[in-house]
Parts: structure tokens; sequence; C-alpha cells
């Protein structure tokens, strides 16, 4: 289920007993994530997977470069939850990272992970987000696909306010791994993922008091989380991965 500080199921050959199959994490360097879903197994049965990845556009592997707000951008396109990009710089709507895939490229899959690493406060993880798209000489009053200039970005996805859903009492490991939209076709040279929100402040289950101590104060909005934000992975694909032999989960 996780490809980032995955838990081992067993440190024998063989797979513990699971009647309802197993899930796995398939990657490769240029290719991003595909999950997929064994089952129907039986006692001894050799079992042959199959997957013809698409390449991720967004990946460091395919000549993608990653600028912007915050730190540690190469983090956001280099294909592992294990690492992350992040901003702590108030407000956290409006925070910024732009990637240069290199060429004009199909975009209709948008694969996006709030990951955290440890010790990283789970408040400060992504909540919701937008992505727009430009293409580089198209428009003449912004050629070069500047990202402080407005002309010729035009959005792929805005996501609900609850894309990262979470709830009380604290955003969790299953909340925050990677997920997929589809999109309409978009062509770009180059993307950028604009925050709109952090699980602090988007999410109103967390706001106000939650508890009865008056001692402490609980409403994440009024701590250094409210300024933090968090994203792992962005990967982007002109179409589905193909899996024979077991069932694709994305």
């Amino acid at each position: 289920h996780y490809e980032a500080r995955a838990t081992p199921i067993d440190d024998m050959e063989a797979f513990v007993a699971n009647p309802e199959g197993y899930e796995f994490v398939a990657k490769g360097a240029g290719h991003g994530f595909t999950r997929f879903f064994v089952s129907g197994l039986a006692p001894g049965e050799s079992r042959t997977v199959t997957i013809r990845f698409p390449e991720n556009w967004a990946s460091s592997a395919n000549g993608a470069v990653a600028s912007g707000n915050g730190a540690n951008h190469g983090n956001l396109i280099d294909e592992t939850e294990a690492t992350n990009w992040q901003d702590t710089t108030a407000p956290v709507a409006g925070r910024q990272v732009t990637v240069s895939l290199g060429a004009v490229r199909d975009i209709r899959l948008v694969k996006v992970s709030a990951y955290l690493q440890p010790g990283q406060n789970r408040f400060s993880a992504l909540r919701a987000f937008e992505l727009l798209g430009c293409t580089a000489g198209a428009v003449g009053a912004n050629p070069t696909c500047d990202p402080a200039v407005a002309a010729g970005w035009k959005r792929i996805l805005q996501t609900g306010h609850d894309a990262f859903p979470a709830e009380p009492p604290r955003p969790v490991a299953p909340d925050l791994l990677l997920r997929t939209w589809e999109v309409p076709s978009a062509s770009a040279t180059h993307v950028k993922l604009v925050v709109l929100s952090n699980q602090c402040t988007g999410n109103g289950d967390f706001h106000g008091e939650q508890d009865q101590d008056p001692r402490s104060a609980t409403d994440c909005r009024t701590t250094a989380i409210a300024n933090q934000v968090r994203i792992a992975e962005l990967q982007l694909f002109s179409n589905r991965a193909q899996v024979t032999g077991a069932g694709r989960v994305d």
C-alpha cells in the first residue's frame, strides 16, 4: 500500500496467506507509480503480472525541472514519497511550484501525493490545489511561461476543498497517499501547481477548540502550522498504465 517506509508483511520467502489478495506498488524511473491488486491466488500458484507503464512527464528522469516558492523543489518530481517539497512562508494559499516539462506534453492524468516525512506535522500536508498549464511561445505577453505573469496560463485542474480528506483527531498516512485525477486533454510545456490550502487552513474540523482544556489552544490556525505546506509528488501522464494478470488500482 505504501511506496515509502513500507511495513514488511513477512521475513520469510513465502507471503503471509491473505484470502483477499495483495496490493502492490510498481514504479520505474520516468514512469511514476502504478498500484495493482492480485487476488484469487491458490497455494503454490505462480502468477505473472505485466505492466505497460506510461511516461511520467513531470519526472526529473525525463528532464523535467522544478522551481518556485519554498525549498526542495526537486523532491516534488523525484518519483518517491520518501521526500517532499515544502514552504514555510505565510500565507499557505498561493504558494506554487512550476515544472518545466522540456517539450509540449499531452496531459490527461494528474497524480499528487501529500505524504509526509517522519517528524513533519500532519496538519502541514497539502489539502487542496490547482494545476495550471502554459505553452512556451504561444502567448506573446508571456513567451517563457513566467509563473509570476498571468498571461498564458490555463487551468488544467482545480480540486475540491477536500482533495486529501482527513478527519479528527488528525490526518493519517492513508489520507495523504498519491491520488489520481482525470482531466480533459491539455497540452503544455510548463505546469504550475498552486496550493489552495493545507490540512490546517482548509479543514474546518480542525478549527476552533478541540477539547475542554482551557490551558491548551487547539485551533491549528493559531500556530505556525498554518504557515507550512508540504507535497511529496506530482506525476503527469498522457494515459494510464496497462496491467495484465492483476487489477489496476489508481
